[in-house]
């Protein structure tokens, strides 16, 4: 009996042990299939506050061989809702939208003193519920209140990305600090809590350890950190974890303390440990997941104070995912190789775990260059190669370098430019109304004919400047535009003069957004990646100087056509049929351009143009308007805004496509906001800029002249063939005004084509 029951538990123990191999394979199968089926999907955001350009290249050649060959840089804007500090761009990040942050927003454990007493029991009392997770926000309802009051009822802000994480089954967790003795800094838990504020993770003390060879005695506890990820890892399928590493804060903090010598010992010493850090997890990534199942992003959410300092305010994003190419990055918003925005991360974090995009959040997926060849036109440079075991970064810093360069450049270049042409405006009304000398008149036409021609060598000669100091580059700027205008005052009369200086700035802006605005995203007049309000397209500057030189060039040939055939000035002319024709079908062209998703981009130059187009022909053609007359324009007005909007639904990504599907959707708050950041931008600019007193003395010096004339030589007024032309040229200065963000800016370089000509064509009086 004993032998039996021996053999029956022996029997049972075999089938037992069949079942857990059995079971065993099935797990191990199964987890298999999942991650084959791409399941398993971790993103680790390292956040590294004073982390800038100048340090990328020295890290990353710290790193092994096979995950160097695996890295993908842009540099990223970091733009905000109001002054560029690491709390509002931290906001702008975690919500995609250009926020602002409150004073003292910051994240604690509960267990952690604050100045009036435990933060878990201060939430408590704040909130009327006690928290559920390990990290709370005590600022969190004052935050809401301040988006709420900027941003009204959007709902995509400050706790939504952790709030939809939770949601959606990934978990997400923060660890780190940028804390400096007893000043606090906590950013990395803004991206994962919750709309109460709550957080997983460890951001206190406990997140670093101690070393008294580091600046503060702390510095983050590598190997705490990996522990805390590989036990995510291994419990949850899906997880999303931030990780602020603020130990260059802590060098910044104590940097006017330290030796040069212990500084930069100090420096590289960091940058090898935060290299080995990486390498780790990404070695982990490459032996646990297959190549979407772990994407690591090292990104600087406010570059240092020595490159904001030197104008180098685009901030690192390095990242790296097993079988990814060496390249740089882009995006749809800014159609820029190596450039993003700070508002496309979030795009990328829900673009990763495939969880729809809500339509408020502007910013699009951050993608290699390479990839987005089809939808993107972009220049087929490569910056970055992989030789000899080691990623070369010397032609993507040179491209930086040039970035930065005309960064630091274009204020005083702008500033000099804008001031000179107020000058001449100036000082050549003051000596036609004083000396009306004829003897200078010929020199006062040639700087005019300088000023109209120089938009042209903005364009060409931006690339001096890497061997210009500013102000040597405005004089060969003058001198080019100088020299072209004396060759074409001598070739021409001043109607001819006029229209082929009015044609020929047309044509060349045309031919760049045919390019892909390769001129213009470059030139001091055009926009800058750095700044953020514009990345593609035509800029205000050049949509102004588009707008004013294609009426000034159709208004000089109407004028040279009628002297052709020798018509008695005072006589009403009506032009020809073929001549309106020819006019209607280049303001076709060029409306096409403004508006075309692939090439202008630009709502408010198009609508402005449009009108002040419909408005020229009106003149020319000297019709009297009638009901007739208007019901046809509306029609006609009607019909070319629905076709640019139909355009840019058609295209992958362009602002007024963005503002057409709200509208479309009937989502009127995000176009309210729109509506007020351009009015706001505008009131600034006109009080601030200088294109504001531009335009303002460009309009003064205008009522000026008509007021003499209309006193002493009223038939001058009215019977000049001009007229009509540089009507319709104020009425689209004051239309582009009204329609577009930093609106005076385009108003201010229209104007440049009424006044200065108006003064050119006076002297011959």
């Amino acid at each position: 009996m004993c032998a039996f029951n021996a053999r029956r538990n022996l029997f049972r123990l075999l089938w037992m042990a069949i079942g857990m191999i059995f079971l065993f394979f099935s797990c191990s199968a199964t987890a298999l299939a999942s991650q084959e089926e791409g399941d398993e999907r971790h993103i680790v955001l390292l956040l590294v506050p004073g982390y800038s350009f100048d340090d990328t290249e020295l890290w990353i050649h710290q790193i092994p061989a096979s995950v160097q060959k695996d890295l993908q840089l842009a540099g990223m804007s970091m733009r905000t809702g109001g002054q560029m500090s690491v709390i509002n761009n931290v906001i702008t990040l975690s919500t995609g939208h250009f926020g602002v942050g409150t004073k003292e927003w910051n994240g604690y454990q509960q267990e952690e003193t604050m100045d009036q007493g435990k933060a878990g029991e201060i939430y408590q009392q704040r909130s009327g519920k006690k928290p559920a997770k390990e990290i709370v926000h005590p600022e969190i309802y004052r935050l809401q209140e301040e988006w709420t009051r900027t941003k009204g009822n959007i709902q995509t802000g400050p706790g939504w990305l952790g709030e939809t994480l939770d949601q959606q089954g990934i978990y997400t967790a923060a660890f780190g600090n940028s804390d400096v003795f007893e000043q606090r800094q906590r950013l990395a838990a803004t991206f994962v809590m919750n709309f109460a504020g709550e957080a997983n993770g460890l951001i206190d003390k406990e997140s670093l350890r101690k070393d008294l060879q580091f600046p503060t005695g702390w510095v983050t506890d590598w190997e705490k950190i990996i522990v805390a990820l590989q036990e995510i890892w291994s419990t949850y399928p899906r997880s999303f974890t931030v990780i602020e590493l603020g130990d260059l804060e802590r060098i910044e903090a104590e940097k006017e303390f330290l030796s040069p010598l212990q500084l930069e010992r100090t420096k590289k010493r960091w940058l090898e440990e935060v290299s080995a850090f990486f390498s780790s997890i990404a070695e982990q990534g490459q032996q646990q997941y297959q190549e979407e199942g772990l994407a690591i992003w090292l990104l600087s959410p406010m570059v240092s104070k020595e490159s904001l300092r030197q104008g180098k305010h685009l901030a690192p994003l390095v990242t790296w995912q097993k079988g990814q190419k060496h390249e740089v990055l882009l995006s749809a918003t800014t159609k820029q190789k190596g450039i993003v925005a700070n508002v496309d991360l979030i795009a990328s974090i829900l673009e990763f775990y495939s969880i729809e995009q809500p339509s408020e959040l502007v910013g699009k997926g951050i993608v290699p260059s390479k990839e987005a060849e089809n939808q993107i036109s972009t220049a087929s440079t490569e910056w970055l190669h992989y030789t000899d075991g080691q990623l070369n970064l010397k032609p993507w810093q040179s491209h930086l370098d040039y970035l930065f360069t005309i960064y630091q450049e274009r204020r005083w270049i702008i500033t000099i430019y804008v001031s000179l042409v107020i000058l001449l405006l100036v000082a050549t009304t003051v000596y036609w109304w004083f000396f009306r000398d004829q003897k200078a008149v010929q020199h006062i036409q040639i700087l005019v004919g300088t000023i109209l021609l120089s938009p042209l060598f903005f364009l060409w000669i931006t690339p001096l400047i890497l061997y210009l100091h500013a102000w040597l580059w405005i004089v060969v700027l003058l001198l080019s535009s100088m020299l072209l205008s004396i060759c074409l005052k001598k070739l021409m009369d001043n109607s001819l003069f006029l229209a082929l200086i009015g044609l020929v700035n047309s044509i060349v802006i045309v031919y760049d957004l045919l390019q892909g605005s390769l001129w213009m995203k470059r030139s001091f007049l055009g926009y800058d990646p750095m700044i953020g309000a514009r990345y593609y397209g035509l800029g205000n500057e050049y949509a102004g100087i588009l707008l004013g030189s294609s009426l000034l060039g159709v208004t000089g040939v109407y004028v040279w056509l009628m002297q052709k055939k020798k018509t008695e000035i005072g006589e009403p002319q009506k032009v020809g049929r073929s001549f309106i024709v020819a006019v209607s079908l280049m303001f076709l062209i060029l409306l096409y351009f403004m508006a075309a998703p692939q090439y202008g981009t630009n709502a408010g130059a198009t609508l402005a143009s449009l009108l002040t187009f419909l408005c020229s022909i009106f003149l020319f053609l000297r019709v009297k308007c009638s009901w007739k007359h208007l019901l046809s324009f509306s029609i006609l007005l009607f019909a070319i805004i629905g076709f640019i909007g139909y355009l840019h639904l058609q295209s992958e990504h362009t602002h007024i496509g963005s503002v057409v599907r709200l509208l479309v959707s009937g989502e009127w708050e995000p176009i309210r906001q729109i509506v007020y950041r351009k009015l706001e931008m505008n009131l600034k600019l006109i009080r601030v800029s200088l294109w504001g007193k531009l335009f303002v003395t460009s309009f003064i010096v205008l009522l000026l002249f008509l007021f003499w004339y209309r006193k002493h030589r009223q038939d001058i007024v009215r019977n000049d063939p001009w007229l009509h032309g540089f009507q319709s040229i104020v009425v689209g200065a004051v239309l582009i005004l009204l329609v577009n963000d930093s609106g005076i800016v385009a108003a201010a370089t229209t104007m440049m084509y009424v006044t200065f000509p108006y003064i050119f064509l006076r002297f011959k009086d």
